[in-house]
C-alpha cells in the first residue's frame, strides 16, 4: 500500500508518518553490527533485515516522487499566478525569485526536503547491510576453506 493516500488532507498525516519512520531508523544500528553475534545468526538475519529496510525505503522514494510532483504543481500555479496577473511584464527569472520565496513552495519543498533526509538515512542502512552481507559471505568462505587464520 502506498504512503500518499495516507498523506490525509494538507499533508496532517505527514509527521506522524516520519515520525515512525524515524523511529524505525533509530533502532538500524543494533541491526547493522555484527559485534558479539554469532555469524550463523548474522547471516540469517542480515537478509531478512535487508529486505525490511529496502522495502521502507522504496516507500519513502515514493513519498519523494510525489512531493517533487507536488513541488511542479504549485511552481506551475505560482508561475502561471505571476505571468498572467502580475501588473507588469517580468521575465523567467524574476517570476522564479518571486516562486521561490512565496510560503506556498517554501512549504511543500521544505516537506520534500524532509522526506529525502529520511529516505538519506535509509538509504545509508541499505547500503551498510549489503556491504555486511559482501563480508559475512566472505568471511564463511574463509571459514570453509580453513583460513581465518592464516597470515599473508
Amino acid at each position: 500500500m502506498s504512503l500518499v493516500k495516507d498523506l490525509g488532507e494538507k499533508y496532517c498525516n505527514l509527521p506522524n508518518i516520519l515520525e515512525r519512520f524515524d523511529n524505525e531508523i533509530a533502532d538500524a544500528d543494533n541491526k547493522i553490527s555484527s559485534e558479539g553475534k554469532l555469524l550463523e545468526t548474522s547471516l540469517s538475519k542480515n537478509s531478512a533485515w535487508l529486505h525490511y529496510y529496502d522495502s521502507r525505503r522504496n516507500k519513502l522514494t515514493t513519498l519523494v516522487n510525489h512531493f517533487k510532483m507536488e513541488a511542479n504543481r504549485v511552481r506551475g500555479e505560482l508561475y502561471r499566478e505571476y505571468k498572467e496577473n502580475y501588473s507588469r511584464a517580468l521575465t523567467s527569472t524574476d517570476i522564479s525569485k518571486y516562486i521561490e520565496s512565496d510560503p506556498k513552495w517554501l512549504l511543500v519543498y521544505g516537506l520534500l526536503i524532509e522526506i529525502q533526509e529520511t529516505e538519506g538515512e535509509y538509504k545509508t542502512v541499505v547500503e551498510s547491510l549489503k556491504t555486511q552481507n559482501f563480508s559475512l559471505g566472505h568471511i564463511t568462505k574463509l571459514r570453509l576453506a580453513d583460513l581465518e587464520f592464516t597470515e599473508i
